[in-house]
């Protein structure tokens, strides 16, 4: 990381107060319009588009090879939400942690890194479950057969009764998917996202830097004996006055 902003307070309690953001800071500023990548893989455009970051993340072993023959693709917006999209199109979850780039097939390493126990280590914790049935649609077009490419996958929350003789039905449609495969990749990378944020919580802990996003976690003590786990979305450590603790957020990434 890098140290962000030094501030100084002279008072009759000065202190001296310290940002530290990693490269994630950067990648939300940097921004691009209507920027073509020529590349022919996700990969690729992904390795091209950290390059710049090198100085703080020049860890790469973690982006893993897609196999997919891209006709260029093009970016609007920020570094971070443009490898964010791509990883959604090619199913892939992106994140970067201790100065490594994580490109990788969602929930590839499930074990989860430790059970969090309410009246333990867990101090607050709220959970919320939404009601879905729902049928996903992709559809994309393949220019050269003049033919529709689609996939679709159907998601349904667990324990939920069906209120129609059919699930709610949700198209979407993407110029750039040109093939069944593209198509398919990208309904389930929606079906993962949809079903994340029927189950979502937050909560916090004692300080622990075992805790990073993109890992399982087990909550135990709130339905129980039951243990149930939890995808970690985003991770925050803070030190302060009350000492070293840790908050969280599970979910859809």
């Amino acid at each position: 990381g890098y140290i962000a902003e030094i501030s100084y307070d002279y008072s009759d309690a000065p202190g001296i107060s310290v940002a530290a953001l990693d490269v994630m800071r950067l990648l939300m500023e940097n921004s691009r319009i209507n920027y073509r990548y020529t590349e022919k893989t996700y990969t690729a455009v992904v390795k091209t588009v950290l390059a710049k970051y090198l100085t703080l993340c020049s860890d790469l072993r973690n982006v893993e090879t897609t196999t997919e023959q891209l006709e260029g693709i093009t970016q609007n917006g920020t570094d971070y939400d443009f490898l964010k999209k791509i990883a959604k199109k090619a199913n892939k979850e992106f994140f970067i942690f201790s100065g490594a780039a994580y490109f990788r097939t969602p929930g590839k390493n499930n074990t989860a890194v430790m059970t969090l126990e309410w009246g333990k280590n867990l101090m607050e914790f709220r959970m919320s479950n939404t009601y879905c049935h729902e049928r996903i649609t992709v559809q994309g077009i393949d220019a050269q057969k003049h033919v529709t490419v689609e996939s679709s996958v159907t998601v349904k929350a667990a324990d939920a009764v069906s209120l129609l003789t059919s699930p709610l039905e949700r198209v979407v449609q993407k110029t750039d998917l040109d093939t069944v495969e593209k198509a398919k990749k990208l309904a389930e990378s929606m079906k993962r996202e949809k079903e994340q944020q029927v189950r979502n919580a937050s909560g916090s802990c004692i300080g622990l830097p075992q805790l990073v996003p993109g890992r399982f976690i087990y909550v135990k003590g709130l339905n129980g004996s039951k243990s149930e786990k939890y995808y970690l979305k985003s991770v925050k450590h803070s030190f302060g006055s009350d000492g070293f603790s840790t908050s969280f957020t599970t979910g859809a990434d």
